[in-house]
């Protein structure tokens, strides 16, 4: 072998050798990890964020938060930073951002020398908890906790499960799911669907581009599309529902509510049981208004208006289209 190939295969070997000393078994020189097992007494508040990188939050054992955390370097890292990425992994890894006060515990650093180290974490912690995580991009998922909780994502799906109280869910773009929840929902996404079922009180949920669907929601119900479909089942209190631009698609048994249906472009359906009493205001700019149900209208009758009473009058429907038509329909048992 000439003396110029030996040197090549010997520094290689050198190489991966350096590499193999450097890094964790199981990980790239930019990647890592850390774990912590914390002891708690009681409810248990939990602050979890990350710049970037997803968080995963569920029902452990009790009396203990487990942490698992895996760290990796942006694809984005240059030159520009003095630091190298190894480097500042291995400095998380020897030092993790979590700091514990008693039952209080805080994942996570702002510090601005870390903008380019993405950390995801995967926690377990007591049913009775509190929490708040949040992401700068990446997905932020609870499950069976008490709550409340306060989820957040600049960019990434939120879901939320079998939460036993109030929960808050923000992302700048991508869905919310929550299902489940013992208290109320209020759901925002810049662009996304929403998903919300099985509520135990009101659901607010707002989206700039994609579909709603709240699904046997105890209490009222506001949902606003700018763009999408709407669709609301099992509704048994107040509505208001509006899109800019889609359909809106409700079914349910009210009791003494007042329902706001409202789109700019779209058909509006409504299911409701045979029987049901209501008041009805609805109009179809360009389009019919039309009716399965008894109703003694009132005023002139016109093809894109229905105004009358139908039973007892105990709800009370304001209907809008600017562009489709309406329709109000028995629910086919």
């Amino acid at each position: 072998m000439k003396s110029h190939e030996l040197l090549v295969c010997l520094g290689a070997l050198l190489l991966g050798a350096a590499s193999a000393v450097a890094s964790p078994a199981g990980f790239a020189a930019d990647e890592g990890a850390f774990s912590r097992n914390l002891k708690v007494t009681g409810a248990v508040e939990l602050h979890v964020s990350t710049g970037s990188g997803t968080i995963k939050v569920s029902k452990g054992s009790g009396g203990e938060v487990r942490i698992s955390a895996r760290i990796k370097a942006n694809n984005s890292w240059s030159s520009f930073w003095s630091a190298e990425p190894a480097d500042l992994i291995r400095e998380i890894e020897q030092h993790p951002p979590v700091r514990q006060e008693g039952n209080r515990i805080t994942i996570g650093t702002d510090d601005h020398k870390y903008e380019r180290i993405s950390i995801s974490y995967e926690i377990t912690t007591p049913e009775d908890t509190r929490l708040n995580a949040s992401s700068g991009s990446g997905s932020v998922d609870a499950y069976d906790l008490h709550g409340p909780a306060e989820l957040g994502t600049g960019s990434g799906p939120i879901i939320a499960e079998r939460i036993g109280s109030e929960v808050r869910a923000h992302t700048g773009s991508g869905s919310i799911s929550v299902m489940r929840a013992g208290g109320s929902v209020h759901a925002n996404t810049g662009s996304g669907k929403i998903e919300a079922s099985d509520v135990n009180g009101e659901v607010e949920a707002s989206t700039g581009s994609g579909n709603i669907t709240v699904v046997h929601a105890t209490g009222k119900v506001r949902a606003h599309a700018a763009s999408g479909h709407v669709k609301v089942e099992q509704a048994v209190a107040d509505l208001d529902v509006h899109s800019s631009s889609g359909g809106v698609d409700v079914e349910g048994a009210p009791k003494s509510a007042h329902w706001d249906l409202e789109t700019a472009s779209g058909t509006v359906r409504v299911l409701l049981p045979h029987g049901t009493g209501f008041e009805l205001d609805a109009h179809a700019g360009s389009g019919t208004v039309s009716t399965t149900h008894e109703v003694a209208v009132s005023g002139t009758l016109h093809r894109g208006e229905l105004r009358g009473v139908s039973g007892n009058a105990d709800n009370h429907l304001r209907i809008r289209t600017a562009s489709g038509s309406i329709r109000i329909e028995q629910v086919l048992v």
